[in-house]
């Protein structure tokens, strides 16, 4: 099938401080082709590749090569958004603070924990137990998810390969999934959050949707599907939670199929590994509560503890990530864009933790601006330290989005520096109390369906 937007023969032209790089076709980005593939011509990356690519000596060299003839030299002066500007210097400025050096103490008490978690359902399973096992391993596995989410945006080391390593390690051999899957989906995300056709978290059809006229269009290009798609959405805000509960037991199968297609050879081992050591423990530590465990006990058994912790995880991952972004405004449906919904605007407004946005630089004069693009579409959910602990740090998801490479348990003091980045820019910070983000969450789920609902009646 071919590809929507191919970087063309001659090479795809972008911007990098002032000067033009050309991209060869025949280049392969380690963080997923998508990037290239649906980068327009022209697009200036300055920002995306200094936070990005600032371990990366391979990256800056790539740079180099690439940019055309006469342009040897880094230019002295290039237009940015003014938001831009002022990001670059708050960037040095944490930088000289330590900010983007993790703190040890932390990583080290959130690998224990992991490690604590799978060895007590090891422990409860050599009592026989089936439910508290898997509740536990889902802890171990969301823990283990914050820390390879923090290795895949290069945030632990500061050598490249050291926190891929560590990345596959968390990713593939203790959840048994694929990093460079997650790195590809994650990245395109980070690039383009909330624009359809690019952000992969926004593939939710046809069973949940935040957005009516995404719907619709669903609608249009399946008509033959249209019943059954307003049914499911009509109610999704019931649906919801149960929806999430499948989206690791689904991914588990799309991670399987994307390491064997890619050849991803490491990942595979790793993968493989990781459920020999799983099984090969479990095994050992039921046979404790019963040496006559039979393989038909143990097969139900472990059903039991996988598909728990796989339910438990994906619904608490979706629904933390869930918060963050979806009821804010969505993009790539063209003539269809959708305004921002009242009841978001009215309980940002309504936050004393929120700034308004004045002059949106997302749309006016830098529509490549990468602070208005990243705050245009991303929500904090509360900053107690329990919420904090809870979502990896990724509650700030404003401060994460604008700095992904910054550790996680670091974006809590650099919070009110980015909030008067917004003030002096015009742009929205939003900010909410974790019940009023969860409320506003089910409240859009339930708008979209009562809309998608009313469809239906105007049909029939």
């Amino acid at each position: 099938m071919p590809q929507k937007n191919p970087v063309p023969p001659e090479g795809l032209k972008l911007t990098y401080e002032g000067a033009t790089i050309t991209v060869p076709q025949t280049f392969k980005h380690p963080g997923g082709q998508k990037f290239f593939d649906k980068l327009p011509a022209g697009t200036n990356i300055t920002m995306q590749f200094n936070i990005f690519h600032s371990k990366s000596a391979r990256a800056k060299k790539l740079v180099a090569a690439y940019k055309d003839a006469g342009q040897d030299k880094p230019a002295k002066e290039f237009e940015m958004a003014p938001a831009d500007v002022e990001l670059t210097e708050l960037m040095a400025k944490w930088k000289k603070q330590g900010l983007f050096t993790p703190r040890w103490t932390f990583l080290l008490w959130s690998v224990s924990f992991m490690f604590g978690c799978i060895g007590t359902a090891l422990f409860l399973a050599s009592k026989g137990m089936v439910v508290l096992p898997g509740c536990f391993m889902a802890m171990a596995w969301v823990q283990a998810g914050w820390l390879q989410h923090d290795c895949g945006h290069r945030q632990v080391f500061s050598n490249v390969e050291l926190n891929s390593a560590f990345h596959t390690f968390f990713e593939s051999f203790i959840k048994g999934g694929s990093a460079t899957w997650w790195n590809t989906r994650h990245n395109s995300h980070h690039n383009t959050p909330n624009v359809h056709g690019q952000d992969g978290d926004l593939r939710t059809m046809p069973v949940i949707s935040w957005s009516t006229n995404f719907v619709r269009n669903y609608i249009k290009a399946n008509p033959s599907k249209a019943g059954l798609v307003r049914a499911i959405i009509s109610v999704q805000k019931y649906t919801f939670l149960f929806f999430l509960g499948l989206y690791v037991p689904v991914f588990f199968f799309t991670t399987k199929r994307y390491v064997a297609l890619k050849n991803r050879t490491v990942e595979m081992a790793a993968i493989a590994v990781h459920f020999v050591v799983f099984l090969t423990a479990f095994y050992k530590a039921y046979l404790i509560a019963d040496p006559g465990l039979t393989a038909g006990q143990f097969f139900m058994n472990m059903m039991g503890v996988f598909w728990l912790g796989y339910v438990v995880q994906g619904t608490a991952l979706g629904f933390f990530f869930s918060l963050n972004h979806f009821v804010l405004p969505q993009f790539g449906l063209g003539a269809d864009q959708e305004p921002e919904r009242k009841l978001v605007l009215d309980a940002v407004a309504a936050s004393p933790f929120s700034v308004p946005a004045n002059n949106d630089e997302r749309f006016s004069k830098y529509p490549d601006s990468w602070a208005a693009r990243q705050m245009h579409t991303a929500l904090n959910t509360s900053s107690s330290w329990l919420c904090t602990w809870a979502t990896g740090g990724l509650n700030f998801q404003v401060e994460h989005h604008v700095v992904p490479n910054m550790p996680a348990h670091q974006l809590p003091r650099i919070a009110d520096d980015v909030r008067k980045l917004a003030k002096n820019h015009g742009l929205a910070y939003r900010s909410l109390p974790f019940w009023d983000a969860t409320s506003l969450c089910f409240g859009v789920l339930g708008e979209v369906g009562a809309e998608i609902s009313a469809d239906g009646k105007k049909k029939a």
